[in-house]
This record gives structure tokens, C-alpha cells and sequence, in this order.
């Protein structure tokens, strides 16, 4: 019952625009899909779990969605006046803001779930997230310098064309000098959650009832706890450079490109809009 699948899920309208409102609103059925992966549940700690799911979606719809939507109506009216790096970087703490507010609203529930698992289902959490963690190291480190440093490019113009559209020559030379100013944290990230994952065991298969609930809602509602202090100063350093990167390229946009992202961003503002209204 790993955090992951639960941030990713109430995440989703924030990192894509990809079927949104399909998405969310059958964020049940891709919670559960998820969350085989990693643990087989009982028939019982299934219907548990699909109840409490539908407690925090309910929340999220109700609660957080219309703060999204307050943030990206902020965003539109700043980009129109000529945003700063600094106001754009207060939107991406704001991010990170509403993703610890998810975390400290489910950790008490899902630590509880946590408590019914057996310790036959405790060691296959545990050794299929290892396994993940595993596996994408393996294949970072299977890759060359080339290889590496084509991914992060591929990734970032994908990223880029998704906010703005196509990019032009001189957008794109931008974006490659841009590219080379970011630490690479990848590594980091995986011993970060080599960590967590330790942490988390030890919290799972302590005996002792109070003890193991404590250890539990320490480990998943503040996880960047275990980020170390290396990564969390990479991460510092690259969220600053983020924002000025980002507002560098707004002021390279042509027109068509300009009215692409204003046109991206209100699709997030109705789709916000709307999804809370369902059950408003």
C-alpha cells in the first residue's frame, strides 16, 4: 500500500492533461491496478480499502481541487502582467505544498490498512519495491553518457512542446543551454528511496503495536525526511533554475505559442472547475 499509486493518483491534475477528467474520475480503478503491483490483498482488505479510497477522493474533489484552480486563476493573471522567476517558483513550493496536504490527510487510514497486513504480504510490498527501485537503476546504469543525456533532451522538449507547442531552432538552442546548467539528481533519487524503503520496513515489521502506527505515519507523511541533505540542496538549486528557465522561454513564445499555454492552463482551470462541481 505504498504512497506512490495514492500521490500519482490525486497528482494527476497537476504533471498531465492527458484524459484528466477520465482519469480522476476513475481514479478507483486505477488506484487498485496500481496497487497490485506491489501487494496481493485479502477479498476484505480490498473492500477496506476501495471505502477509504472513496473517503479521500471525495476530500480531494471537494477540498483541494478548488485550491488548484485558485492557483492556476493566480497563474493566467500573473503570466498576462509578465511573470518573475521567484512568483513562478512559489507556484512550484505551492505544488509541493498541496502534495504534503494529500499526505498528512491519508496517513492516518492508510497507516491503519498498513497494520492488517500479514507479514508474508508486509515482505512482498516490501521486495517489490525494492525490486522497482532496483530495476531503474539497472537500467540508468546500463545506459552511456550519450544515451543518458539524450533521454534528459528528448524528455525535455517533450515536456516543453506539451506546455508551448511546437518549438522553434532558437527555442530549442535556448532549452539545450538551459539543459546543461541542471544537476543531475537521478542517482540521488534512487538512494533516496533505497532509504524510505528501509525505513519503511523497519517501521512494518516492528511488533509493537503503537510503536509500529508511530514509525509508520512518520515514513509516509514526510518521506522528504529521508531525502538527505545533498539532494534536498540539488533539488533547491534545480527548482530555482526551473523557474528561471521557464519564465525565460515565456518571453521567447511567438503569439500561437502564447495562446497554446493560456489555452493549456484554462483547460486546467475548467477541468478543476468542473470535477469539483460533479458532486459539489
Amino acid at each position: 500500500m505504498k504512497k506512490k499509486w495514492v500521490v500519482l493518483l490525486f497528482c494527476l491534475p497537476l504533471v498531465t492533461g492527458c484524459s484528466l477528467t477520465f482519469l480522476y474520475n476513475n481514479a478507483d480503478w486505477v488506484a487498485s491496478w496500481y496497487l497490485d503491483d506491489y501487494v496481493d490483498l485479502t477479498h476484505e482488505q480490498s473492500e477496506i480499502f476501495e471505502e477509504k479510497f472513496d473517503s479521500w477522493h471525495q476530500w480531494h474533489r471537494t477540498e483541494q481541487l478548488p485550491l488548484y484552480k485558485t492557483q492556476v486563476d493566480a497563474l493566467l493573471a500573473q503570466i498576462e502582467m509578465g511573470i518573475k522567476p521567484d512568483v513562478f517558483k512559489q507556484h512550484i513550493d505551492q505544488v509541493e505544498t498541496h502534495w504534503r496536504n494529500l499526505l498528512f490527510k491519508i496517513t492516518p487510514e492508510l497507516s491503519e490498512m498498513l497494520l492488517m497486513l500479514s507479514d508474508r504480504q508486509k515482505r512482498e510490498l516490501i521486495d517489490n519495491l525494492r525490486e522497482k527501485n532496483t530495476e531503474r537503476r539497472e537500467e540508468w546504469l546500463a545506459m552511456d553518457g550519450t544515451e543518458r543525456y539524450e533521454q534528459a533532451w528528448e524528455r525535455r522538449v517533450e515536456q516543453n512542446e506539451n506546455w508551448f507547442g511546437t518549438l522553434n531552432k532558437k527555442q530549442l538552442k535556448v532549452l539545450k543551454m538551459q539543459g546543461s546548467e541542471y544537476e543531475n539528481t537521478f542517482l540521488m533519487w534512487l538512494d533516496y528511496r533505497d532509504n524510505w524503503i528501509n525505513a519503511f520496513e523497519n517501521a512494518l515489521f516492528v511488533k509493537e503495536k503503537n510503536i509500529q502506527r508511530e514509525g509508520l505515519q512518520k515514513v509516509l507523511a514526510t518521506p522528504y525526511l529521508w531525502r538527505g541533505d545533498a539532494l534536498q540542496q540539488a533539488l533547491d538549486v534545480n527548482r530555482q533554475k526551473y523557474s528561471e528557465h521557464f519564465v525565460e522561454m515565456l518571453d521567447l513564445l511567438t503569439t500561437k505559442q502564447h495562446k497554446f499555454f493560456v489555452a493549456k492552463l484554462t483547460d486546467y482551470q475548467q477541468d478543476f472547475l468542473a470535477l469539483h462541481q460533479k458532486y459539489d
